[in-house]
């Protein structure tokens, strides 16, 4: 969330964020990304799946009304299993279509991108802020819309050091290894209904 809808005091809570490159998968809430009382958010290349019934308005990103939100952007994001509810925000390269396939394993929360995946890959728009996907690949020349670009080759190596050290007391031997540039993030589980 970006704000909090429930206090009223017409202040701005947040201001100059970005959500993006996220796996968001649940059963049972109404938004999984909601904006109140903002100025200057930006929503990008998100992949939302909503696998429960559909709840009360049923909303994967929300915007809310009357809550003096300004210069507000969803774009690139895949909203799977729900709809967008974007009130004042600008939004584009957005999917809301069946997703069918999509996705590599969307019950343990992995939500890359597969080949059946057609009508987002290398449909999005260029945006200068994600340069990388969710697995800090770097995204080409023609983006695919939501957190996971098909096909993208990783931006380092992928070396992995590894080192090991004896402990002098107990003479155990602790190992630690470590992957070139950034770990990659991990999908969250589905939340339980």
């Amino acid at each position: 969330c970006f704000g909090n809808a429930s206090n009223g005091d017409k202040a701005g809570h947040i201001k100059d964020s970005v959500c993006r490159n996220n796996f968001f998968v649940s059963s049972n809430y109404d938004a999984m990304v909601e904006v109140s009382w903002a100025e200057d958010i930006k929503v990008y290349h998100n992949t939302v799946l909503k696998t429960g019934p559909k709840s009360r308005n049923n909303r994967g990103i929300r915007v809310i009304n009357g809550c003096n939100n300004k210069n507000i952007e969803i774009a690139n994001n895949i909203i799977a299993g729900a709809g967008i509810d974007l009130d004042v925000a600008k939004e584009h390269h957005n999917y809301t279509g069946p997703v069918d396939g999509f996705f590599t394993d969307p019950a343990s929360g992995n939500l890359r991108l597969t080949a059946a995946a057609g009508a987002v890959i290398n449909k999005g728009a260029t945006i200068s802020e994600v340069a990388e996907d969710f697995d800090f690949n770097v995204r080409d020349g023609q983006p695919d819309i939501g957190a996971s670009e098909f096909g993208a080759k990783p931006k380092d190596s992928g070396k992995v050091a590894s080192s090991s050290k004896p402990n002098k007391q107990t003479g155990a031997t602790s190992s630690a290894s470590s992957t070139s540039g950034t770990a990659a993030p991990q999908a969250v589980a589905p939340a339980k209904a």
